[in-house]
């Protein structure tokens, strides 16, 4: 389906935002000195300039032969030798943050992941880690896998990397990559390594109060107390539900929008209110550009309505390709790791995570204290991560699941509010975000 409205730019701009910093390849992917003398037999390396995951460099590409049995370790690196590449890890890196990027002809013979090792010229003192490729977590029978034929992987490691003995930067000579075959290679099969990086420690966490459907609360209680805060607020409208009763009008969300202060961020949750599973992902994708299509011509301009909240939390892997081609930049999900915080490589455009976004470990339900809400933020704070904080409906005393209270709303702005001014966290909207996470230009704060 092709959109007949054209994203209309910010009704004014400010200077692009500087893009998070960008992750450090202590074995560059682009340099085969790196890679081509620690290669397993049989397989051939080169570098792929057709094949490029970040600033136009060339990809490592690892060529794999017929006949090799489910088991083999395939691995590619540096010997360490004169005139090879030698790994040069960030100053004092605390050995977390490590992610790669990864793609194969046949993602079948690649779930069990990835390793990496760097240590000495023997091998007597190295470090390890291992990424496992059903990190994103799923089932191919639910079409949730992210690791498929020919798409980019991008899994992070939060946790610091293992060691054996005792190595140190300075003794620090050869590193590889290693992959352990799940399947057999029935015909020649190929690998590509597009990034093998220190991700940077994100510049301060950061918090997006983000509210689904569209409920007449947000602009009779909630919006007064973000403006007196001045705290942002990303509303995902299900555009259906516009003008209903105990819902926001079209007319009210454009005030709202056009408000001075810029704090809120109308995005998009569907035209009908069925998730895809309910729908089929073909059918879900028509609907979302439906929706889009409707908040255009309700006057909500720039990126909010090309950012998504999957319905009910459920999403397919094939919807978000589509939704990918149909010019959509983002989606929230359910769910929190602190890897999924990790938003360092969402710039490339080639990170699936940007459409699994992570969520607090709660939600603003009604069964949920606001002591709650804090120590799931307080958690991605101390991951240094970024984090959705979803709610629904406001109400003095709520009675349904996707109702909080006014008391809970209320102490968690102030707190919020307090946790701004003293530096330990950021409150963006989620176009802000993608904004400053990306290079985008956004009027929203």
């Amino acid at each position: 389906m092709t959109s007949p409205c054209h994203d209309a730019p910010p009704r004014f701009t400010m200077p692009p935002p500087p893009v998070t910093n960008t992750p450090l390849e202590f074995m560059p992917t682009h340099d085969l000195s790196f890679w081509d003398s620690d290669v397993s037999p049989g397989c051939t390396v080169s570098l792929d300039a057709a094949m490029s995951f970040k600033d136009g460099y060339p990809s490592l590409r690892v060529d794999l032969p017929a006949g090799l049995p489910a088991g083999t370790v395939v691995r590619v690196g540096t010997s360490g030798a004169t005139g090879k590449g030698q790994p040069r890890i960030p100053f004092g890196w605390d050995l977390r943050r490590f992610s790669f990027a990864l793609r194969s002809t046949n993602a079948a013979i690649m779930q069990i992941g990835g390793m990496i090792y760097l240590g000495d010229s023997e091998w007597s003192n190295y470090w390890y880690g291992a990424l496992n490729a059903l990190h994103y977590g799923g089932s191919a029978g639910a079409d949730t896998v992210m690791f498929i034929d020919n798409e980019w992987w991008v899994p992070k490691l939060d946790a610091p990397l293992d060691c054996e003995g005792v190595p140190t930067a300075a003794t620090l000579a050869r590193g590889k990559f290693t992959v352990q075959l799940s399947a057999a290679t029935t015909q020649p099969e190929t690998i590509w390594l597009g990034m093998f990086a220190a991700l940077p420690k994100r510049t301060l966490p950061t918090v997006i109060l983000s509210f689904d459907d569209g409920f007449a609360s947000w602009d009779t209680y909630l919006m007064e107390r973000l403006k007196y805060y001045g705290l942002p607020a990303s509303f995902a409208i299900v555009t259906s539900l516009l003008g209903q009763p105990d819902y926001m009008s079209a007319e009210r969300m454009k005030v709202r929008f056009d408000d001075p202060s810029r704090l809120f961020d109308f995005i998009l949750h569907q035209s009908v209110h069925d998730n895809v599973v309910v729908q089929g992902s073909a059918n879900y994708v028509t609907a979302l550009q439906v929706g889009r299509d409707q908040m255009r011509t309700a006057g909500i301009s720039g990126d909010g309505p090309s950012h998504h909240a999957w319905v009910e939390s459920l999403w397919t892997d094939t919807a978000i390709d589509a939704m990918r081609k149909a010019g959509f930049l983002s989606a929230r999900a359910a769910g929190y790791t602190a890897e999924s915080g990790f938003d360092q490589v969402f710039f490339t455009g080639k990170d699936k995570a940007a459409f699994i976004l992570n969520t607090a470990s709660v939600s603003l339900t009604n069964d949920v204290t606001f002591a709650q809400v804090q120590t799931a933020i307080e958690e991605a704070v101390d991951n240094d991560s970024f984090v959705f904080v979803n709610g629904h409906d406001i109400v003095r005393t709520p009675e349904s699941t996707y109702q909080t209270s006014y008391a809970v709303i209320d102490e968690l702005l102030a707190w919020l509010a307090g946790q701004v001014a003293a530096g330990t966290l950021q409150v963006v909207s989620h176009s802000r975000w993608f904004a400053d996470t990306t290079g985008r230009v956004t009027d929203r704060r």
